[in-house]
């Protein structure tokens, strides 16, 4: 049986993007529209999400769904958790890798994802990814 896997696909979740949309730091987001977001960094434009399927999982399996993709390999994008104050990123890195199992535990054969990694810290980051290795079954 043929399988056809999006091996490099992103997917913010929705926690993230809330608290990037409270944020005063450097890295900010701005709602455009109903299913539309800009992200900013120092106020310059960073990254912009115009669909639901960038951050529902139910609109990204619909999305699967009509395009004929079987299995999406999930991973975070800019801004990611290395663009945030270290103690900010570690906390964020370990929200994003369980938020990912999560959903690779709620729709298996369906998702798989990357580990997030605050990259401020190699110490820390390697700590991570190990946890998310070995704990969360995710990968590097």
């Amino acid at each position: 049986m043929t399988m056809t896997i999006d091996v490099h696909t992103h997917l913010y979740p929705k926690e993230w993007m809330d608290h990037l949309e409270k944020s005063t730091g450097r890295i900010t987001m701005k709602r455009t529209g109903p299913t539309s977001v800009v992200f900013y960094a120092e106020g310059v434009p960073l990254a912009h999400v115009s669909r639901a399927g960038h951050y529902e999982p139910e609109a990204r399996l619909e999305d699967m769904d009509k395009y004929g993709i079987d299995a999406n390999i999930l991973s975070l994008t800019t801004p990611s958790v290395e663009v945030v104050p270290l103690k900010e990123g570690v906390l964020w890195a370990k929200k994003v890798n369980d938020y990912f199992a999560s959903l690779c535990q709620k729709y298996p054969k369906r998702f798989y994802a990357y580990a997030t990694l605050p990259y401020q810290d190699i110490d820390k980051a390697t700590k991570e990814l190990d946890r998310a290795y070995r704990i969360l079954g995710l990968r590097e």
